[in-house]
Parts: structure tokens; sequence; C-alpha cells
């Protein structure tokens, strides 16, 4: 059944050999031969659903949030399931054919039409399986390059490049709606030397009026986010600095997402980055209180304002200062915290520890774990290694007496989790005996429930000093295991510090360096018999097990 499908497939395609390009442009057409595309693929079809509820006796559409589409979209669905067989492969050869020998004209108007522009891009979507050399031409062919490897015949840095047909064709596609989307395909599917091209013969110079422009910024954006190229970023970089205020008065943060994530991708430019940032945001005529601020702490004051601003960023002139959190600003603190270097990023995280010091500041903390995108902020900052704990135990200390409200939401559980996994043994207590007053009204909700069990508030509640030393002994633990793996640790003071000492310095440094390996050797030794101790008891509760079932097997035996 397979082959016969197949076949009577094969030969419906080529009958549409001559009728591909008309096809392309009608409104039904298109969908048609998208459809065929995707079955050459090898992926498998949306599936329907049963929208009718006269005809489905079971229909529910409480149980069917997506009972107003006609189809599932499910990005699983839509993964590539099976071999591509060569004949199908041939169907997609042929539809390559018909475009490749198309006339100038005809290739223009299907870039920019509203039918088939989707087209071209499912085609698109084919490239990463075709040889390189193949990808190139076709990429070449819509842009009207010269050759795969140059937009213009001539040196693209002269003045008569500015006046290159390609290159306006080129920036009319990033300023056009339909043509934008062809680009963002093209950067998403473009080999890294096709990619380069782009962007040094037809984007550069013009960078920053594109990430500006309504249409023309989203390409750009996925330009940022597919640069494989260190000096390109660079590059990208040095255009955009100076665009970086009037980016966040047009609203083009996605843009600025994009730059911070690139900057971190290759380490580079980073603290220029949080200077300008912090320069378009930070208040141009700030009002010091000299009876109360001091410089220190007018500058706190200053960064948790640039803070706010970003995560609750709103381009309006009259804001709503109870707006949720910004989804484009949360990306940019998250990426600044949990991927910039540690002496960059901790500029982040001291603002948001410090925050309980604004008026409102906890009421402010517990509304952000409560909100989708505030909440990932608090968990990037929990779980990064480049945070001190000394600031986690601080912004912990700033949710006492909001974790039962916490435990209460959906995302404020998850963001209670994490404060309580990472909390020392005296916030740990604090958190516990709070979640222990709010019990009825947590055990009313399912997340609730789940916090309750993961933060072992009934243990606290029946044995609070067997629960108590059960945490003395897991940090004792965890405290072990700190200092012997740290002994492989490089200390990157070391190699400065030693550069002109006497020699005395250095049998001393080695005299420290024996001390650290005893201590290590006697921790080693520790959890070593702290691990005997745990088999121990462990072989005995085995042991008492056994014999328990002895005993009744011989009660059942005398019956």
């Amino acid at each position: 059944m397979k082959t016969a499908m197949e076949s009577a497939f094969c030969s419906i395609c080529e009958q549409l050999n001559s009728h591909w390009l008309d096809l392309f442009f009608d409104r039904y057409g298109s969908h048609i031969v998208r459809t065929i595309i995707k079955i050459c693929m090898g992926c498998r079809l949306p599936v329907a659903l049963k929208l009718n509820p006269h005809s489905d006796p079971n229909f529910d559409p409480t149980t069917n949030p997506t009972h107003t589409s006609k189809f599932r979209r499910n990005e699983k669905e839509l993964e590539r399931s099976e071999k591509v067989p060569k004949e199908r492969q041939a169907v997609l050869d042929a539809i390559f054919v018909a475009i490749t020998k198309a006339d100038d004209e005809t290739v223009e108007h299907m870039a920019f039409h509203q039918n088939a522009s989707p087209v071209v891009q499912h085609l698109l979507e084919c490239l990463p399986d075709l040889d390189e050399s193949t990808a190139k031409s076709f990429i070449s062919r819509i842009l009207f390059w010269a050759s795969p490897d140059r937009i213009v015949d001539f040196d693209a840095t002269s003045p008569d490049s500015e006046h290159s047909e390609s290159i306006q064709y080129l920036h009319s596609l990033l300023r056009d709606r339909k043509g934008s989307h062809l680009i963002e395909k093209i950067i998403k599917v473009a080999p890294p030397s096709t990619l380069a091209v782009l962007y040094s013969q037809g984007i550069r110079g013009s960078l920053g009026e594109f990430a500006l422009h309504a249409v023309a910024n989203y390409p750009i954006q996925k330009l940022l986010a597919h640069i494989k190229d260190k000096p390109q970023a660079q590059g990208c970089f040095e255009e955009l600095e100076e665009y970086i205020p009037r980016l966040f008065e047009c609203n083009r943060i996605g843009v600025i997402w994009r730059l911070c994530e690139s900057l971190a991708t290759f380490k580079i430019k980073q603290k220029p980055f949080l200077k300008k940032l912090k320069l378009a945001l930070s208040n141009p005529n700030p009002s010091p209180n000299p009876k109360t601020d001091s410089k220190l702490a007018f500058q706190k004051k200053a960064d948790r304002e640039v803070l706010l601003s970003l995560l609750h960023y709103n381009p309006h002139p009259n804001p709503n200062p109870n707006s949720r959190v910004n989804v484009m600003g949360s990306c940019i603190v998250q990426c600044v915290i949990g991927r910039f270097e540690s002496k960059h990023g901790v500029w982040f995280a001291k603002a948001l520890a410090d925050m309980s010091g604004e008026e409102g500041g906890r009421e402010r903390l517990v509304k952000w774990a409560c909100d989708p995108a505030g909440s990932r902020v608090l968990d990037v900052f929990l779980a990064s290694n480049s945070v001190p704990s000394k600031l986690k135990q601080k912004l912990i200390g700033s949710f006492l007496g909001g974790f039962a409200t916490l435990g209460m939401d959906t995302y404020g559980s998850f963001c209670a989790q994490k404060c309580y996994g990472i909390a020392n043994i005296a916030n740990k207590r604090k958190i516990a005996q709070e979640l222990l007053d709010a019990e009825k009204k947590l055990q009313t909700k399912r997340h609730g429930q789940i916090l309750l069990t993961k933060c072992r508030v009934r243990k606290f509640k029946e044995e609070q000093l067997e629960w108590e030393k059960e945490l003395s002994a897991s940090q004792r633990k965890l405290e072990l295991f700190a200092d012997f793996l740290d002994e492989g640790v490089p200390n990157s003071a070391t190699p400065q510090t030693q550069k002109n000492k006497p020699v005395g310095a250095k049998i001393e440094n080695s005299g420290s360096k024996n001390k650290k390996a005893a201590r290590t050797l006697e921790n080693a030794m520790e959890i070593e018999s702290l691990f005997k101790d745990e088999e121990y008891k462990a072989t005995k509760k085995k042991k008492k097990k056994a014999q328990n079932k002895k005993e009744t097997r011989k009660k059942r035996v005398k019956k």
C-alpha cells in the first residue's frame, strides 16, 4: 500500500512539473505546493482536530483550547520522521529548477508576493540537506548576486556599490513585510560564508538604520542571533553602539537583546555595552538628597532605577507603574547575570539583591516572582555560579514574609523551591516556619502542596530537632566536598602575586600548600568514614528486614 501511495504521489507531482510557478502565485495552489514540499522533506503533517460539536458528541471546548484553529501547531509533529526516498528528492529538484530557470522579473515578483514568498521560504528549509555549493547558488539566484561569493562584480566598499541594483534590491527586501521574512529564513539556513558575504557586502554600514526600521529590525535581530564569527560580532557592536539610546526610544529592544546575547557568546565588549545601557536608561537629571544619600547609596539607587526601567520597559510617555515585566527586558537581565563574565554581570546582581532597600521592595520582588518573565530573572540569579552566595542569601532574606504568597502562585512556588534549596539553615528554618503557618491555605493549591513536600514542612512540624540534624549533616557533607574538590581549582591571583616575591615567600607558600593538602586529605578521610557509616546503617537495616521476614515465615508455619 505504501508503494502504491508513493507512486501515486510522484505521478501527481510529475503532472505538475509545467505548472509549479503558476501554483506559487495562486492563493490556494501555494498551500498545495507547501504541503508537497513538507512531504518531500519527510515531515509529518499537522493533525486535524475534531471541530464540529454537532458531528462529534464527545467534543468538549473546555478540554480543547485550540478549537478555534484548524490544525494543531506542534513543532514535534513537524519534525522529520522518515528518510526521504529518491523519488521525492526528484520532485524537490524539479521545483528548484523551476525557480532557477525563471526570468528575473518573475523571481523578483515571487520574493514580494504574499503567496509565493512563503513557498520560497519552505524551499529554503531544504538547503541544510543539500551540499553547500547548491545552497549558495540558490540563495545568490534569489537575491540576484553576481556570484555565490560576491553581491556585485566590483569592490563592495567603493561608492558605486551603494547604487548597485543587487544591494538596492536587498535593502528593499529588508524593508518589506513579505521580503523581510524571506531574508530572515535566508539568514537562518545560509552557510557561514554566505552569511558573511550578506553582512559585509550588503548590510554593513547601514546596520543602525535597519535596526531602527519598523520591519527591517527583525532580520537584523536574526542576523545578530546567527553570527558565527567574533570579528563580525565586534563590528556589529561598534556600529550599533551609538544607536542604543535611540533603539530604546523607538521600542527596538529586541535588537538590544540579540546584541547582548552575541556579546555574551563571544565574550567581547561587555563593559562598554553595560555603560551604554546604563546611560540610556538612567535618569538624565538625578536629584540626590545630601542629608540621606551618600555617594555609594546614591549610586546603588541609580543602579536599581536602571534595573527597574529595564524590567518594566515601556516606550510610551505615561507608562503604567503596575504593568507586567517586559519580556525583552527580562531576557537582557537574564543574559547579563547568567552569561556575562562575573566581573560585569555582578552589577545587575547587586542591584537585584539591593532591591529590598527600595520602598515596597519586598512586594515588588514577590510580584516579579509571580510573573512569567520576572520569575525567570530570579531563577537565573539563584542558579548562576557567578553570583556570590552572600547576594543570594540577601535576596532570600528579602523574600521572608512573602513565601506563603509565593506558594499560592504557579511561578512563585518554583521560585520558593529554589530559594529553599540554596538557603542557609537559619533561612530554611524561617521559610519552613512561614510555610507551616500557612499550611491550610497552601493545601488548597496543587503547587502549594508540592512546595510543602519539597520543603519538608511535615518533618519540620513533627520532628524539628531531627529535621535540623539532617540539614546540618547535609550541609557538612557539602562543605567537605567543596574543600575536597577545591584543590584542583587554580587560583587566578597566584601567578600575579608570585612574580617578584623573595625565596622565603615561596617556602612559606609551599608550606601553606602542604597544609591545604593535609586538610584535604583529612576531609577525604572524613568523607570516607561518613560513607562507611551510611553503608553500615544500610546493611544493618537490610539484615533486620531479612530477620523479620524469617520470623514471620516461622509464625505462619507454626499456625
